[in-house]
């Protein structure tokens, strides 16, 4: 015997059938255009004959709760996935050898269900705050071209990070570096400069700009992300050195450190001949290279770095060690004690 349900309340539609006394019920999804005309896609989920109670099939146990009401649906999700599968539609029309479809638009649908339940899982374990400043790694990644991809590969595209820049960005999440970076330049370059960061860690022996791309198709990420030679040179000349300081000083902000201990950090040996720093000096490595030093002040609460300072290869720590005061009393004005 078929089990008998009340009539949902929310975004349901009655239709009549012909002859009968029966009406199908549908639910009803998000209006939105198609080459300029609305579109409403209406899914079956059972039927009626009184108009209060109704007689559900399999569409329904997918699309509502146990209380029956409609699980919850992201409109902008829910859209683009439609709009996937309207290409499917299109492109199997204008094919000289139309085949029956294997994928269905309530498919998708049920993916915009899942979908939109992962993004407000995400949403809760953030706080309010945090959703102003976190870059989500799932909204770099690139999606399957629907020109080219089949249905089922369209249908299962999950656009998913892969791991080891999703744990990337969590880290750089909770250290409030994006929102820092976004703040002092723009979210396009806190993204650009935390992929550029993952692509150095990841490949520390051959991380040449040139190679990035290389990095990018590896993390799958979307061409919009991608960094060539040209798009690298002009990315570092926008990390000027004012806006550097201003970088550091909200870093400095955020922490609250009143102690810090400068660290003689390494140097950088180059065989470039264009970089201003660069000079021949001590190279710790032993390599015959010019070099730029670097100096590192780190907070004693936190064991944060608070800020770095780069000098000239062929100077010693103790000439530069006064310079290195004068930059933290500017980013970093609340550290009353440095220790080299």
């Amino acid at each position: 015997m078929n089990k008998v349900f009340p009539l949902p309340a929310d975004r349901i539609v009655l239709k009549s059938k012909k002859d009968t006394y029966t009406k199908e019920v549908l639910f009803r999804g998000y209006q939105y255009n198609v080459n300029g005309k609305p579109q409403v896609s209406k899914f079956l989920i059972g039927k009626t004959t009184d108009g209060k109670t109704f007689i559900p099939n399999a569409n329904y146990y997918e699309i509502f709760d146990e209380n029956n009401n409609p699980f919850p649906i992201d409109k902008d999700i829910y859209i683009r996935e439609m709009k996937k599968f309207d290409s499917i539609l299109e492109k199997s029309r204008k094919s000289q050898t139309p085949v029956r479809l294997k994928v269905s638009r309530m498919d998708f649908l049920i993916k915009v269900i899942k979908e939109t339940a992962k993004k407000l899982q995400r949403e809760a374990s953030a706080t309010t705050e945090e959703l102003d400043y976190v870059v989500n790694p799932a909204e770099l990644v690139k999606s399957v071209d629907v020109e080219t991809a089949t249905p089922e590969e369209i249908l299962n595209d999950t656009s998913s990070p892969n791991a080891y820049l999703d744990t990337v960005y969590k880290i750089v999440n909770s250290l409030e570096h994006t929102r820092i970076l976004g703040e002092v330049w723009s979210k396009k370059t806190a993204i650009s400069v935390t992929n550029w960061v993952a692509y150095t860690i990841l490949k520390d022996t051959y991380n040449a700009a040139q190679n990035f791309n290389l990095f990018a198709e590896e993390m799958n990420l979307a061409s919009e992300y991608h960094l060539s030679s040209q798009r690298c040179s002009e990315l570092f000349k926008s990390l000027s050195e004012d806006k550097q300081e201003e970088f550091f000083k909200a870093w400095a902000d955020l922490l609250q450190e009143e102690e810090a201990v400068y660290i003689d950090f390494s140097n950088i040996t180059t065989y470039s001949n264009n970089l201003e720093l660069a000079d021949y000096g001590h190279s710790k490595s032993g390599e015959k290279l010019k070099q730029i030093n670097i100096l590192v002040c780190k907070g004693v609460k936190t064991n944060m770095p608070i800020l770095i300072e780069a000098y000239r290869g062929n100077l010693h720590d103790s000439t530069w060690f006064k310079n290195a005061i004068k930059a933290t009393v500017t980013c970093a004005p609340k550290v009353k004690m440095v220790i080299m």
